[in-house]
């Protein structure tokens, strides 16, 4: 399995980007600086020590689907056609896997402070707050640098604000964005598209909009309901880390990459890079409660950006590499000392050669 490059996407970018397309492309703000790294360093060959022969486990964890099923709407069960079988094949394989639990997740240290609480800008407060409730209804923020004559850098007092959105609310640029215009950019307003898009598709249809997200939402809600029970959160994180395995396969394709797939591609449209895959096993783990952290850096052995998660454990950080862990069956080689990207321990983790960004 390939990894590639996750995109740093500001908030705020601009209605149309040109880029080679064997490159991948990193936007601050709509006027911001645009970064453009390479998008192409496979996940060097590993050599796995056969599994040993040894007695099958007893199933321990099971899922049920009625066949009869009522939903509530269409979209639930567009949802459920679409994501039972990636459930049903990660419960499958969630039963190969070794029944000794070596990692007891926790808590972690307590989350960073929000984005939104390091604003020290009341403008910026002000903005920030605006277009959070109009995104979240699906409505219309405008703003007009020339309403406010005496504020100097208008620009990054609308860039401070919608940096911060993006990272507390990761949800709300999957469908929106800001976008400016005028005879020198000096209008902000909200714009939408639909998921995964970027302004270069804008969309004045909001219904559509709507539902589609609803349909990713549902999709996610539905990985956390079939969810086996009684399991925990050791073996929560193995299902959903299954789960994406079985969703969505590696995006090869260099066609298409201005799109910044996010998790809404692991969960709909069955195509990802690494980035999605991370912020799919984030948006998994948070909606069960276990603290998750998006990690963006520099892939082992290479000057390629990358990224991956991590989780905490009564015996320090576990780190989870979904995108190289991503194969047809699972083994439990990991645990026998061989290499399969889940719970790496601080001491495997960098011998690997993982370059985290600061923090």
């Amino acid at each position: 399995m390939k990894h590639a490059n996750p995109k740093r996407t500001g908030f705020l970018r601009a209605a149309a980007l040109t880029v080679a397309a064997a490159l991948f492309v990193c936007v601050c703000s709509s006027c911001g600086i645009i970064t453009i790294v390479h998008n192409s360093t496979p996940r060097p060959d590993v050599t796995e020590a056969p599994t040993p022969e040894r007695t099958p486990e007893p199933v321990r964890f099971t899922v049920e689907f009625d066949e009869n099923e009522l939903f509530p709407d269409d979209n639930a069960e567009i949802a459920a056609r679409h994501i039972d079988p990636a459930i049903k094949k990660a419960v499958a394989l969630l039963n190969t896997v070794d029944s000794r639990e070596l990692n007891i997740l926790n808590e972690g240290p307590a989350p960073a402070a929000k984005a939104r609480d390091k604003i020290k800008n009341e403008l910026s407060l002000k903005i920030y707050d605006e277009i959070e409730r109009a995104a979240e209804s699906y409505g219309d923020f405008s703003i007009n640098e020339n309403d406010y004559p005496g504020v100097s850098n208008f620009f990054g007092v609308v860039v401070t604000a919608t940096d911060a959105l993006h990272v507390d609310r990761k949800d709300l640029y999957l469908y929106s964005d800001i976008t400016s215009e005028g005879l020198f950019n000096e209008i902000y307003k909200l714009q939408y598209y639909m998921p995964n898009e970027w302004l270069s598709h804008p969309t004045d249809d909001r219904q559509a909009v709507r539902n589609a997200v609803d349909v990713f939402n549902k999709t996610v809600d539905r990985v956390i309901e079939k969810m086996p029970a009684g399991m925990s959160n050791f073996y929560k994180c193995w299902y959903f880390a299954l789960v994406i395995s079985a969703a969505c396969v590696y995006e090869d394709s260099q066609a298409s990459v201005l799109e910044p797939y996010l998790a809404y591609n692991v969960f709909v449209n069955g195509t990802t890079v690494c980035r999605g895959y991370a912020e799919a096993f984030q948006l998994l783990c948070g909606k069960a409660g276990i603290r998750c952290d998006f990690i963006a850096g520099l892939a082992p052995g290479t000057d390629e950006r990358h990224a991956w998660n991590r989780v905490y454990s009564d015996e320090g950080p576990l780190y989870v590499d979904v995108t190289w862990y991503d194969k047809e069956r699972i083994t439990d080689n990991y645990f026998q000392g061989g290499v399969s990207y889940v719970f790496m321990n601080e001491t495997d983790y960098k011998a690997a050669g993982y370059v985290p960004d600061a923090e």
